[in-house]
Order: C-alpha cells, then structure tokens, then sequence
C-alpha cells in the first residue's frame, strides 16, 4: 500500500441532515455536526452560520435555523425532495 485516507462518516439517523445550532440547554455548545459524507461540502455554511451565532446570537448570513437540534425532540425531519 502507498497511500490510504480514513475518515469518520457520521451522520444523524432521525433525518440524515446536519445539525447546526444552540443546544437547548447547555447555551455554550454549538452543534455543527451529522453531515455524513457532505461535510467537506457544507463546512462553508455551516461555518459561517455558526460564527454568526457566536458573534450576533442568531443567524445573519445564511438561515439555518431548519437545522436545529430541537427539530429532533419536536419529530420534525427535514424531508429532502428529489425531482
């Protein structure tokens, strides 16, 4: 073997989306995590949505409040549509 990559695919198993956003209790942890395979590609939203949280309190520059992590004890999966 030459050369070899490893890496963690994990994702959420309610609705398979990332979540981003407060946790409802603990108001210093910030979820930005369960984007299986896509993180690489969602790492720029995610990272501005959350930096906007840490700076303002809310999001500013992309709305990512669908992501919470309350959609999860309230049985609110995101449905992605494929057309």
């Amino acid at each position: 073997m030459l050369r070899a990559w490893a890496g963690l695919y994990e994702y959420n198993t309610f609705d398979h989306s990332g979540i981003i956003g407060r946790h409802p209790e603990i108001s210093n942890l910030i979820f930005a995590t369960g984007f299986s395979g896509h993180g690489m590609m969602h790492s720029p939203a995610a990272g501005a949505g959350v930096s906007d949280l840490i700076a303002y309190g809310e999001f500013r520059s992309i709305d990512l409040s669908p992501f919470r992590f309350e959609r999860i004890a309230e049985n609110q999966p995101i449905e992605e549509h494929v057309y």
